[in-house]
């Protein structure tokens, strides 16, 4: 297995206590996340990769939430590798979904927790969710 590289990504609360997930064009849904760009630190790759996968700007940063690491692989990246995630937790006001980025991410649905749970494709994302769900629960927007 390849050595691990890292990304920023968010876990997004909308008013009704919904999570925003992406489809990815190799068809898995997860979280927003990506690489950092040249310069980028983790947080502000967390907020250009929500805003790529779905068109989020409005943003309100809550705190930076446990990282975790999970195997992974990318269309242009065939060879399973370690990905170190670093969270964030933001709200929003902004219901409306619209990703920028349609080739990577055609598609951004918000879930229930629960139904969350059901539809990430990844189990490592299924348990960090799980790991994290009544801290989201507690979350007032």
């Amino acid at each position: 297995m390849d050595t691990h590289h890292e990304c920023g990504g968010g876990i997004i609360l909308n008013t009704k206590g919904e999570i925003v997930l992406s489809l990815h064009a190799d068809g898995f849904f997860g979280f927003p996340k990506g690489k950092p760009e040249a310069g980028e630190n983790k947080l502000e790759t967390a907020r250009r990769e929500v805003f790529e996968e779905t068109g989020l700007k409005d943003l309100k940063l809550i705190k930076k939430l446990p990282e975790y690491t999970r195997t992974g692989y990318h269309f242009d990246h065939p060879t399973e590798h370690l990905i170190l995630m670093h969270m964030y937790l933001f709200t929003t006001d902004t219901e409306t979904l619209m990703p920028i980025d349609i080739k990577e991410n055609p598609e951004a649905r918000w879930f229930s927790i629960d139904q969350a749970l059901e539809t990430l494709s990844h189990k490592t994302d299924r348990e960090y969710l799980e790991s994290i769900k009544s801290l989201l629960l507690s979350v007032e927007n």
